[in-house]
This record gives C-alpha cells, structure tokens and sequence, in this order.
C-alpha cells in the first residue's frame, strides 16, 4: 500500500471509528470472458477432443495457447485469462 492509500484509511478512521471498515467490494466481476468467447472456447476444445481421444494420436500433454491463438486469429478476441481456458476443458 502506498503512503497516500494509507492516509486515506486513517483520516477515514479518524472520521468514523464506529462505522470505519477495510472491507472492500468491487464494482465489476474479475475474471469473466464474455458468453460469446466462452462459446468459441468451447467449439474449439471439442474440435480438439477428437484429436486427444483418437488413439492413433501420440498426445502426451495438451498446449492450450493454440486455443488462444485460434480465438485471436479466427475470431479476433483476445482472451489472456489461459487458467479459465485450462478449467474449461476439464468441464
């Protein structure tokens, strides 16, 4: 915390010892992909799925960032949250 944040907090204090709180409530929801990217998501991980279940195919670990790519380059939308994309797959 930097020492104007913490000023902050004790002239708050020093207003309102009763009702003074560090409680903290976000404005927007953190870590969201919107509906439209979590469906394209989902198409491309069970286009890939194929591919892992077939047995002729030697997979020994998945690169989830060709998912990334495919979502930047396919459909132009930009996703950096990779550990949503990783929880997704094992949906």
């Amino acid at each position: 915390m930097v020492k104007q944040g913490f000023l902050k907090l004790v002239k708050n204090y020093s207003e309102n010892k009763d009702g003074f709180s560090v409680g903290y409530v976000r404005k927007n929801s953190t870590r969201s992909i919107p509906k439209e990217v979590e469906n394209n998501i989902t198409a491309e991980l069970k286009e890939e799925q194929g591919l892992i279940a077939d047995k002729r195919t030697l997979i020994r670990s998945y690169n989830y960032s060709y998912i990334h790519d495919r979502l930047l380059n396919d459909y132009s939308q930009k996703q950096p949250l990779l550990t949503e994309l990783k929880e997704m797959a094992f949906i």
